[in-house]
């Protein structure tokens, strides 16, 4: 229903994008606007004219004449173009309604160049099957967890202490075997050894 907005300003009419309703009545209210746009169209204009009628019959009982009548009705609700762009807005036409021109537009561009279709749709094909390879390894590699029931329990041990001369990451396999051996805390010890490898071409 179209919100006339009095001489106080235009709030009123803003306030119309500010009400609450489910989201399935939004949907249903758009894909009306989308599909009968000028039934909704005329709807808003009648009711429009409604509100403009109904108050003229009130300034014509107050004592003016028709004219200044109507005159002053158009003059309390303010711009008529703005309140039924509002009102449509409100059911759903103005972004339906954009976004299906804009799909129209779109669509007809691609029909006109079948080249750049082609090659538009080649590279966005190609982007995403590019994104899925490098998020899959990042995925593999960094975020997945490790293979164990509580990794947020697994931690790394250290030889000496740290900010200590004797301090280091790596211990020698005797100290290893020596710890794991007298372990009687952690469920289990496993070690890890990291060599750097240089690869050579294959010389005939």
């Amino acid at each position: 229903m179209v919100a006339p907005v009095d001489g106080r300003g235009q709030g009123a009419a803003d306030g119309l994008k500010e009400k609450s309703m489910g989201w399935l009545e939004k949907l249903r209210m758009r894909l009306r606007a989308l599909r009968h746009g000028e039934e909704v169209h005329g709807e808003i204009a009648e009711e429009w004219q409604f509100h403009i009628d109904l108050r003229t019959e009130e300034n014509i009982r107050r004592g003016m004449t028709p004219e200044e009548a109507r005159q002053s009705a158009e003059q309390h609700f303010g711009n008529a173009g703005y309140i039924k762009d509002v009102s449509w807005d409100v059911r759903g036409g103005g972004i339906m309604e954009t976004l299906w021109q804009d799909v129209r537009c779109g669509a007809r561009q691609l029909r006109r160049s079948p080249g750049f279709t082609f090659v538009a749709l080649l590279s966005l094909g190609l982007g995403i099957g590019g994104n899925a390879v490098i998020f899959s390894l990042i995925s593999t590699i960094l975020l997945r967890p490790l293979p164990i029931s509580h990794p947020e329990q697994v931690f790394a041990i250290h030889q000496g202490k740290e900010k200590d001369a004797s301090y280091s990451q790596s211990m020698s396999y005797p100290n290893y075997k020596d710890i794991r051996d007298r372990n009687a805390v952690l469920y289990g010890m496993a070690g890890v050894s990291i060599r750097p490898h240089e690869l050579e071409p294959q010389r005939e």
